[in-house]
């Protein structure tokens, strides 16, 4: 059967490259490049019957999920991937069945001491800070989800990326999910300025924010007290 998979995310920005990842079984794993057309980024694929697995890696970096795969499915290591079904009649396989997710509450801060959301700091300054700590809550999660989440630098490189993914529970307590960038570990001369942070579910962009990284020394009350002390 002919397939064709498309990939759009404006979010992400300048993309110069971008290649679908896809496999029967793991050892039968394949890259392919996309190509960029008027409508996106696409592959056509002639594929025989059967159940796929499939993502996009961008820029050959961040790994995206497709917000419009009929399903998605862990692989042996826990990985979640966009599925595709194909019948024996070669027929794509498309489900009605849509599963909800809700982003009930955001934070963003140096540390997490304690239960609750602290808000969100607006300005992280590295001389204390070591860590940058964003906190997501969800509700009415049905099914199954991957939460992905990019750090950007203020020359718009992506720093990091990394997901978590999102199952339903039993129970109507939010689900909390963590992520960290320690940009002191991660670059030797880590660039001041106004950073961002972008998070995706199943392949859909969702949030953005904006924060300020500075380098500034912090001097204490006794600093002050001392100074000119014989």
């Amino acid at each position: 059967m002919s397939v064709d998979i498309h990939f759009n995310a404006s979010a992400l920005g300048s993309i110069q490259e971008v290649s679908l990842v896809l496999f029967k079984s793991w050892s039968e794993k394949k890259t392919l490049p996309m190509k960029l057309t008027k409508q996106g980024w696409k592959v056509s694929l002639s594929l025989p019957a059967g159940e796929y697995k499939y993502a996009f890696i961008v820029n050959g970096g961040i790994r995206l999920n497709d917000p419009e795969a009929n399903a998605y499915a862990p692989d042996d290591d826990e990985k979640i991937w966009s599925v595709l079904l194909i019948n024996a009649k070669g027929q794509r396989l498309h489900s009605n069945q849509s599963y909800r997710v809700h982003l009930h509450d955001y934070s963003l801060a140096t540390r997490f001491d304690g239960p609750g959301l602290p808000g969100v700091h607006k300005q992280i300054n590295l001389a204390i800070d070591e860590s940058i700590v964003s906190r997501f809550e969800f509700t009415q999660v049905e099914g199954l989800h991957t939460v992905t989440l990019a750090w950007y630098t203020p020359d718009a490189r992506l720093l990091q990326w990394s997901d978590h993914y999102l199952v339903e529970n039993e129970t109507s307590a939010p689900i909390e999910l963590m992520f960290r960038c320690q940009p002191k570990t991660l670059m030797q001369s880590p660039l001041l300025g106004i950073w961002s942070l972008k998070m995706f579910i199943d392949g859909a962009f969702v949030l953005e924010d904006d924060f300020k990284v500075v380098d500034e020394e912090v001097y204490s009350r006794r600093d002050f007290l001392g100074c000119g002390a014989d």
